[in-house]
């Protein structure tokens, strides 16, 4: 074999195994060997772009679509490179040249789907998502799992969606670990050894929700362990997870099988993934079976579609009974909210006036904060009629990206709206954000996906929510907590009932005077931001895991009842 392919397939081999360094040398000495082959150009960028290389994973991508701009995949590559650096107008431009080149490739209706997505560039998404949902029924990975719980309408759909995904990356997964010996049901300390993966254990939206349920753990019961993959980012509360922690084991620099064994020799009797298919997952490394009860929570809202998932932690309201059969894990229900809050979380003490935020005075604030992702065509034609129907109102919108905002300025004025009935929210500290809100109305969610970390925070802040309860786990979020509020009036049944009640509260300032004021009663007595009480029963869930196992019993369903 040529010495560039025998680095080239090193290399692959090193990725897979989440060996990222090991991975760029290999292709470094491929390219050294063969600089004209462009494949060496994007597998070396994919490899230094997870190890947070940003400008060096760009330049290797950019040389690939040099070496060889007729290549579909180096122009793929170049895209993935721009979609990990958040600049989404460029990712979709370069994905648009791969399908110029490319038009059959079967992997470019999902990234065009995701980038539009991203871009709020919604002109030909219906005919994309068809096409996704077309070879993920004849058992393509069409689609990253993550962008699909934003545009499926079906739990079926969610369950195929993701295991096609499990079942592509398992020929890349090493080697199962040996079979763990059998342990005793408790230690000689009677506690549990709970261990959560995590790469966003840190100032991100999982860290801001689960601090709280960190902090409140009881360490008489339980041995907490964190496997993180996070970037310490320096902040309170980053600190403030890592101190709640019984012991914190870094694991950015391990690959796969170095991560499984080291779960493995922590003795962790219960391993809990927080991000799935979200943010800095190491999900991969729990093929290898490192613990003897493995369960996703939080960061996948929907099924992982995997084997090596025996549990995932729901509720009632957003996994109802008729769709535990759409699940690969056996499913938990948690009482109140399977979401987690944090009644420690801070509201910045700056007051907004509505002139500082770009707001009008005088006129009814309709809000969303939900990523761009989560705003499709059905749910902003939603917006774009309320708006018609309550005059002068606006909608305060989070300025995710330059092409978003613009595209979603010019569909405002296809929907006879002027652009300027469109602000838009900058970035700013999450205690500023929380404070913000006070200086807008009602908060609008979307469908497919509901706002999670978004709705709490409006929630937390004092501002209502309104939704609409969907047909996926994703869409019943928002239901689901504003249940634990005891606010269904809130919960709209369909899309019309959503846009009447959206007007009627508009028009009627005494109705959504006494919501607010409901609202403010039950946001420190209703169970959804009791966050002692949510770990109690999260908790009870973990020992009935563990009792499970224990007794020889395989998974099955859990339902924590009403303490």
């Amino acid at each position: 074999m040529p010495s560039s392919a025998r680095h080239h397939d090193a290399g692959h081999a090193h990725f897979a195994a989440r060996r990222l360094a090991e991975a760029v040398t290999a292709y470094d000495r491929a390219i050294a060997a063969e600089p004209d082959r462009a494949s060496n150009h994007s597998f070396r960028a994919r490899a230094l772009l997870a190890l947070g290389r940003k400008s060096e994973a760009l330049a290797s991508a950019l040389a690939a679509t040099r070496v060889d701009p007729d290549s579909a995949e180096a122009w793929i590559a170049l895209g993935s490179t721009f979609s990990g650096l958040r600049q989404y107008d460029l990712s979709l431009k370069a994905w648009r040249r791969a399908q110029r080149l490319a038009p059959d490739h079967p992997r470019l209706p999902g990234l065009l789907m995701q980038a539009q997505m991203l871009c709020c560039a919604w002109d030909d998404l219906d005919a994309l998502a068809a096409a996704v949902a077309a070879r993920l029924a004849s058992g393509e990975d069409a689609v990253h799992p993550f962008y699909w719980h934003a545009i499926a309408t079906s739990p079926a759909s969610l369950l195929q969606a993701a295991r096609n995904w499990q079942r592509a990356a398992a020929p890349r997964a090493p080697d199962a670990l040996p079979a763990a010996a059998e342990v005793q049901p408790l230690r000689a300390d009677g506690r549990i050894r709970i261990g959560y993966l995590s790469g966003e254990l840190n100032l991100s939206p999982n860290g801001l929700v689960m601090a709280g349920v960190f902090d409140h753990h009881d360490h008489a019961a339980f041995e907490i362990v964190a496997f993180d993959n996070s970037i310490d980012d320096g902040s309170p509360l980053r600190q403030r997870i890592v101190d709640s922690f019984d012991r914190v084991i870094d694991v950015r620099a391990l690959g796969d099988a170095e991560l499984a064994a080291a779960i493995r020799a922590a003795g962790i009797d219960i391993m809990v993934d927080l991000n799935g298919y979200f943010g800095n997952s190491r999900s991969d490394a729990l093929r290898l079976r490192p613990a003897p009860v493995q369960v996703s929570y939080l960061g996948c809202p929907a099924t992982s579609g995997a084997d090596h998932f025996d549990y995932a932690i729901s509720d009632a309201v957003v996994v109802p009974d008729a769709d535990r059969q759409w699940h690969s894990e056996a499913i938990v229900h948690l009482p109140d909210s399977y979401y987690p809050t944090d009644r420690q979380r801070a509201i910045g003490t700056r007051h907004f006036t509505r002139a500082e935020c770009g707001l009008p005075e005088g006129r009814f604030v309709f809000a969303c904060f939900n990523h761009c992702h989560k705003l499709l065509p059905d749910s902003f034609a939603r917006w774009m009629r309320i708006l018609h129907g309550v005059e002068g109102s606006v909608l305060w919108l989070l300025d995710s990206n330059r092409l978003a905002t613009a595209n979603l300025r010019a569909q405002a004025q296809r929907h006879g709206i002027a652009a300027d009935r469109l602000v838009f929210a900058p970035r700013m500290a999450p205690e500023d954000h929380l404070s913000r809100h006070r200086c807008a109305d009602l908060m609008l969610d979307t469908l497919p996906y509901n706002g999670h970390t978004t709705t709490t925070d409006a929630l937390w802040a004092g501002l209502p929510v309104l939704t609409e309860i969907g047909q996926t786990w994703p869409g019943r979020v928002a239901a689901s907590v504003l249940r634990a509020l005891d606010l269904p009036e809130l919960i709209a049944s369909d899309g019309p009932a959503y846009e009447r009640r959206a007007i009627e509260l508009a028009h009627h300032p005494g109705a959504l005077a006494a919501i607010r004021r409901r609202l403010s009663e039950r946001r420190l007595s209703a169970p959804l931001f009791d966050t002692a009480r949510y770990t109690r029963n999260l908790e009870a869930a973990y020992r009935a895991m563990h009792c499970r196992r224990c007794e020889g019993l395989p998974p099955g369903p859990i339902s924590v009842p009403v303490t």
